[in-house]
């Protein structure tokens, strides 16, 4: 895959930041500055950016798909966006108004979307919307700097943090 404007198997920019796969076997890589990449079969069929009215930023950091086959991208100036496999915005959204900078999502057991910001770790419960910050302020997390997170076979919670370590979380 090239940075090289010809040809089927390029990228819109050269930093690949965030990587999924949807329902339907295609593979949608986030990039630095080109939106959102979408490749079937091994050929990039679609690009979505902020002047498709699509998406809110063309830095997308990360990319999940969620249990209801929704793909939840994560910009580093415009918040969260979320699309369906179709490419229509289901809804985008910033963090308490203001949080734009999104680092990692994962979704857990209970359809709450854990999502990784600069300013904590944010939940967001699906199906009603509910949403709560998690700060060093109001919680046990180790900093607010949160980069990723995932849960391992024993139910552990582990939450990374730039600059400030790395911590598990028995949930």
């Amino acid at each position: 895959y090239s940075p090289i404007q010809t040809g089927d198997y390029i990228l819109s920019n050269k930093i690949a930041w965030g990587i999924s796969v949807d329902e339907n076997d295609r593979i949608w890589v986030g990039t630095d500055g080109g939106g959102i990449n979408i490749f079937d079969q091994g050929k990039r069929t679609q690009v979505i950016n902020k002047r498709s009215g699509k998406i809110t930023d063309d830095t997308i950091l990360t990319v999940t798909r969620d249990s209801q086959n929704n793909l939840w991208l994560g910009t580093f100036r415009g918040g969260v966006n979320v699309l369906n496999s179709q490419y229509s915005l289901v809804s985008k959204f910033l963090i308490n108004e203001s949080i734009i900078d999104i680092r990692a999502f994962y979704e857990d057991d209970n359809e709450n979307m854990l999502i990784a910001t600069s300013y904590g770790l944010y939940q967001y419960h699906i199906p009603t919307g509910k949403e709560t910050l998690y700060t060093t302020g109001n919680s046990g997390l180790s900093g607010n700097l949160v980069r990723s997170i995932t849960k391992d076979s024993k139910g552990f919670m582990w939450i990374g943090f730039f600059g400030e370590c790395l911590s598990v979380y028995d949930r």
